[in-house]
């Protein structure tokens, strides 16, 4: 899977982060339940959120560019590259 987000450099600017995980390695059904619309209306979590609706998504391109929750992908995934507080 390939994936971007936009985080915020140590000056505050925004910039695109791209990087991609290996296929299985975290398993589809898991990656779905991910999906922003799934997390709003299905498990109600959206609204329990501390961003607001300010934080931005995770994109995976691999899949049409749908947008995945970036507080349950950082959870999953632990990236070292980037942390949710440092998304824009």
């Amino acid at each position: 899977m390939n994936y971007g987000v936009i985080v915020r450099d140590k000056q505050g600017h925004p910039e695109w982060f791209y990087d991609g995980i290996l296929p299985g390695f975290i398993p589809d059904t898991v990656l779905d339940m991910m999906v922003a619309d799934f997390v709003d209306e299905t498990l109600n979590l959206c609204r329990l959120c501390d961003a607001e609706g300010r934080r931005c998504h995770v994109i995976d391109f691999t899949n049409g560019g749908r947008k995945l929750c970036p507080i349950l992908f950082h959870d999953a995934l632990k990236p070292k590259a980037w942390r949710v507080e440092n998304l824009a």
